[in-house]
């Protein structure tokens, strides 16, 4: 069962679009990975992210999944799937979930990160009820600019967005809870998981057209 809830800080009359449209901030085309380094000096492993070639197809959406790993000089170590569906101009979801190396577990129905409108207002709250949890996402802010350390660019509007599971935030939680920093082509510049003081910063980033 599904219990969707919109709270909205805006002034903006009904109908009228409204904020960012949230799939530009969440890109799946192409082939992805990205690498990111704590922000913590003494860290040394690197968290890295792998999108699949091929998509799963529910209903009439492709869902893709992107594979997350610490990463030393030595080791690979899987830590956790997630299964994103953002297409253009339809809102974005998380189809799914893995711990490790488990299979992935569906979530049904998915979690709505931006709604079917695809626009999301600083302010403005999804809630949904679904895999034994009340998930609730939020676009609390939009910063003029962040910085990262890969190349030379600089990345205006960074759409802060928070998912939580309505626990308490520690590291029991899914691996994709929490903070997240996104940009428009590139997707996550920061991210903070539950739990965890400190930020991932991108340090790296492979895109080719497929």
């Amino acid at each position: 069962m599904l219990t969707l809830l919109m709270i909205a800080c805006s002034g903006n009359q009904i109908g009228e679009a409204r904020g960012i449209k949230m799939s530009e901030y969440f890109p799946q085309d192409g082939e992805r990975a990205a690498v990111w380094v704590n922000e913590d000096t003494a860290v040394e492993e690197r968290l890295r992210a792998e999108k699949l070639p091929e998509p799963t197809i529910i209903g009439d959406v492709e869902v893709w999944t992107w594979e997350y790993f610490a990463r030393t000089d030595e080791d690979l170590e899987k830590l956790y799937s997630v299964q994103w569906a953002a297409p253009t101009g339809d809102g974005v979801q998380i189809y799914g979930y893995g711990a490790g190396a488990e299979d992935i577990t569906p979530f049904d129905p998915p979690i709505v990160v931006a709604p079917i409108s695809d626009f999301l207002d600083t302010g403005e709250k999804i809630v949904t009820e679904t895999g034994g949890a009340t998930w609730t996402v939020e676009l609390t802010e939009v910063l003029a600019s962040c910085e990262v350390q890969w190349g030379t660019l600089t990345w205006n509007s960074c759409a802060h967005i928070t998912i939580n599971d309505g626990e308490e935030n520690d590291a029991s939680d899914p691996g994709f809870a929490g903070d997240y920093w996104q940009v428009t082509q590139y997707g996550t510049a920061w991210f903070k998981p539950s739990g965890e003081d400190n930020m991932w910063i991108l340090l790296d980033y492979e895109w080719t057209e497929s």
